[in-house]
């Protein structure tokens, strides 16, 4: 088998002196077998035309780590764009980790057609997440009370008790716009109702949010380059997922947030905001360590890196370590 999972780096840039490239790109292999795979946010926002000819902005907050799947003799084209350090996986191998193919969404052509179906399916997912995400509330809330008057032996809270929901305006100083008052009983079995024979709450909004974690654009729209990302047939592990309630992915220790600092200020020091909620990139990264009692870089098949870092680089990985 010729073909394989590819996680290239360092990303090209402008200005991007070739000595810097191979010294970063070695401190990211150190990286990697210290730490394991780091899996690093980004913000894309996607545009839904609306009936009356404006846009709704729609932002998706992703937490995770790219492959392509090529063949071995495309990996050096691959890597004038996406850096000539790449780490290779066997396309098995990396599935059973937990790799996803990216779920390629057309943007929106500005014009009066079905080109908007896209982003009305990105819209769409998160309008349900947030309905689930008010679901789970309620049922949070109603198991609190409970647990409360089981705790205090308080009979005064009544099933036929009434608690407001509100809506408000986050844009307008979080005006009350709409109350309404339900009665605990009521809420209770509309809970009941809606979730018999169903998932979770909290399990379904995971999903949701693991599904929004794989929407990307078809087309490189800063570089006017139609289908330029749905060429590259990316797949990704992704942050937030769990196997018998253990978590994947773990947080970064301050050692690690600080190696990235030093390896790349600008992109790992880099604030992104959702219009909720800003945080620094490298506070909000993951990585994953290990799998199946096994560090993860265990799972490198071969490490393909520039002449100028054969040596050091072979200091690192070994004999996993192949030149070009």
């Amino acid at each position: 088998m010729s073909r394989y999972f590819y996680h290239n780096f360092p990303r090209i840039r402008p200005n991007y002196e070739y000595s810097q490239i191979v010294k970063d790109g070695l401190e990211i292999l150190k990286s990697v077998k210290k730490s394991g795979l780091i899996l690093a946010p980004e913000i894309v926002e996607w545009k839904q035309p609306l009936i009356d000819k404006s846009f709704r902005s729609v932002i998706n907050r992703q937490l995770r780590i790219s492959f392509t799947e090529l063949d071995e003799k495309e990996v050096e084209e691959h890597g004038k764009r996406f850096g000539p350090f790449s780490l290779e996986f066997k396309i098995d191998e990396l599935r059973r980790i937990g790799a996803l193919p990216v779920m390629y969404i057309p943007q929106h052509l500005g014009q009066s057609d079905f080109s908007s179906i896209g982003s009305a399916i990105v819209a769409q997912t998160g309008d349900i997440k947030y309905t689930i995400n008010h679901l789970q509330g309620l049922k949070q809330f109603l198991d609190i009370n409970y647990l409360k008057t089981i705790i205090s032996d308080d009979e005064s809270i009544s099933p036929d008790a009434v608690f407001n929901l509100q809506n408000v305006d986050d844009k307008n100083n979080n005006v009350v716009v709409q109350e309404f008052q339900i009665s605990f009983k009521t809420i209770g079995d509309f809970l009941s109702y809606i979730g018999y024979r169903n998932a979770p709450f909290d399990l379904m909004t995971g999903i949701l949010s693991l599904v929004q974690n794989l929407f990307y654009p078809t087309d490189d729209i800063i570089h006017d380059e139609i289908l330029a990302y749905y060429r590259q047939r990316e797949w990704r592990l992704n942050s937030g997922i769990a196997l018998e309630g253990k978590n994947q992915t773990r947080k970064l220790n301050s050692q690690e947030k600080e190696n990235l600092l030093n390896i790349n200020p600008f992109f790992w020091n880099k604030e992104l905001s959702d219009g909720n909620l800003s945080l620094k990139r490298v506070d909000e990264a993951t990585v994953i360590e290990a799998f199946e009692g096994k560090h993860i870089s265990e799972y490198i098949t071969t490490i393909r890196v520039p002449e100028e870092a054969f040596e050091e680089a072979e200091k690192i990985f070994g004999d996993k370590v192949s030149q070009g």
